[in-house]
């Protein structure tokens, strides 16, 4: 019996570092293919900043008319803000528009408290409406 238990701790020794032989071969097997993923997605990036820089720049955006200095007359639109804000924004819209209303409810409330308010802007607002929605 005394002559089984070594041999038996021999054994388990072998079956053990056969394992680990086996797990530390499918360890670099793994760590090789997440390599190649690694270089595989390494160069496509350099693909696509390549790309990227060989694409012609977007056209500049047409200037509008220049406006400085002229006088408009808002007749007897809303007007909200002070007379010597530095920028007027009028604006076009329509009240039976959803996207309007949208902008009404959402973004007017925050151009109000953050710049009309503060006296840095005065705002128009024109009803201008939508012949196709109506």
């Amino acid at each position: 019996m005394t002559k089984r238990v070594p041999l038996l701790l021999t054994l388990a020794a072998l079956c053990l570092a056969t394992a680990l032989a086996v797990a530390q071969d499918d360890l670099k097997a793994e760590i090789e293919a997440l390599k190649k993923g690694q270089e595989q997605i390494r160069s496509e990036l350099q693909e696509i900043k390549r790309l990227l820089a060989a694409r012609p720049a977007a056209p500049a955006a047409p200037a509008g008319p220049n406006v400085a200095g002229k006088v408009f007359d808002l007749g007897a639109n809303p007007v909200k803000g002070s007379d010597q804000a530095a920028l007027t924004l009028v604006e076009f819209t329509d009240f039976q528009c959803g996207f309007c209303a949208r902008h009404h409810r959402d973004t007017y409330p925050r151009l109000v408290e953050n710049y009309v308010d503060s006296g840095k802007l005065r705002y128009v607002t024109l009803d201008l409406q939508l012949e196709q929605i109506h």
